[in-house]
This record gives C-alpha cells, sequence and structure tokens, in this order.
C-alpha cells in the first residue's frame, strides 16, 4: 500500500496480518451489452481509521478477517454494518 508523500518520493507499508491473508472485500456485476458479457468489480472502502492516518488520510480498502469470508459471500447478505 503507498503511503503519504511527494510525487515521486512516496514511502511504501506493507500490512499484514500476523498470520494469514487479507482480503479485500468487493463487489461485482455482470453486464450484457448485445450478447456480450462485461464483468464490472469494485474495491468497498471506508473512511479513514485512525490506526493507519499515518500512511493515508483517505478511505482505506476494507479487509475482512478469515472469519468473516463466508458471511461476505453469503449471498442473502443485507445487513454489512457489522463490517
Amino acid at each position: 500500500m503507498s503511503g503519504q508523500g511527494p510525487k515521486g518520493n512516496k514511502q511504501c507499508y506493507n500490512i499484514a496480518p500476523v498470520e494469514s491473508a487479507i482480503a479485500f472485500a468487493g463487489l461485482y456485476e455482470l453486464w450484457d451489452f448485445d450478447g456480450n458479457i462485461v464483468p464490472s468489480y469494485t474495491i468497498i472502502t471506508l473512511p479513514p481509521h485512525k490506526r493507519f492516518s499515518h500512511i493515508h488520510e483517505k478511505s482505506l480498502p476494507l479487509m475482512l478477517s478469515q472469519e468473516d469470508f463466508d458471511i461476505w459471500l453469503d449471498p442473502n447478505l443485507q445487513n454489512t454494518d457489522p463490517f
């Protein structure tokens, strides 16, 4: 993840959980344009978190913990407030 800094002089950070992988929350949609199926993707972002404000003052991707994977991937999920 890139941090803040003057153009050409940015600080890189390695953000990782101690014993697992990071999964970013996202959405996708398949669009049909005259028979051509076109995928569309987006990453869900959140307002800045005080823990990471020294890295980036704007939005950050929603990072899911492993125990959240099944809930996030549930097609019946309606309430995303817990995330």
